[in-house]
């Protein structure tokens, strides 16, 4: 049976986040352009998608790899690892160590330093890698985004809060080149009362202050 661009939706206080296969795009099948109007139509409106038939871009043994890799890295003498730390927002590559990132803005740094005194640092390490930036792909960024932070999971059953092991993740970003400048699109604010509704803005100054303030 051929793949549908788009076979379910998950649906959470009416909200959905379809469901779509890669495999069109993978295969030169008639659904390609109608996989590529689901793509964007998804990230004009939920912002979100669930991928699936993507394993032949990127397998299973890639994935496991990288998490394995990803564990040994973190299992190295601290030492080790504070060797590679960043320690300017403007580089962002490199190893962030626990308790290095800010997780609340309504605090101020001082404030932060003493709290992480009192009640402990927060237990997340991180190393950020990535390419320089790419010709021939430009990006916009979307309008203001949701805050965020992923807090501890629920206890399940007869649980005790004794501690989790440990949980790897690898997230993917992306960001336009950091000389590129950002505004609205000709086309989507003329005729608006005061015009536009953010300034343009270069990517790498914000891309700096952003970090500069959660780090």
């Amino acid at each position: 049976m051929a793949p549908t661009a788009t076979s379910t939706q998950v649906s959470e206080s009416e909200k959905s986040i379809p469901l779509i296969s890669l495999e069109p795009l993978l295969t030169s099948s008639p659904l390609t352009i109608s996989t590529a109007q689901t793509l964007l139509s998804a990230f004009h409106t939920s912002g979100f998608i669930y991928l699936t038939d993507y394993s032949p871009l990127i397998p299973p043994s890639l994935v496991d790899s990288v998490f394995i890799q990803s564990a040994r890295f973190f299992a190295r003498p601290q030492e080790q690892k504070d060797s590679l730390a960043w320690t300017t927002a403007a580089a962002n590559r490199g190893y962030v160590r626990m308790g290095r990132e800010k997780v609340s803005d309504g605090m101020t740094k001082e404030e932060v330093a003493k709290d992480r005194e009192a009640g402990g640092e927060d237990l997340k390490e991180s190393f950020e890698i990535g390419r320089e930036g790419e010709e021939g792909h430009e990006n916009r960024w979307p309008d203001r985004s949701t805050k965020h932070r992923v807090v501890e999971p629920p206890l399940k059953g007869n649980e005790r809060n004794e501690g989790y092991p440990p949980r790897y993740s690898v997230a993917y970003f992306c960001n336009p080149d950091f000389d590129r400048w950002i505004e609205a699109l000709p086309g989507t604010w003329e005729g608006e009362k005061g015009g536009k509704k953010y300034p343009g803005i270069n990517s790498g100054e914000y891309l700096v202050q952003r970090l500069s303030s959660t780090y």
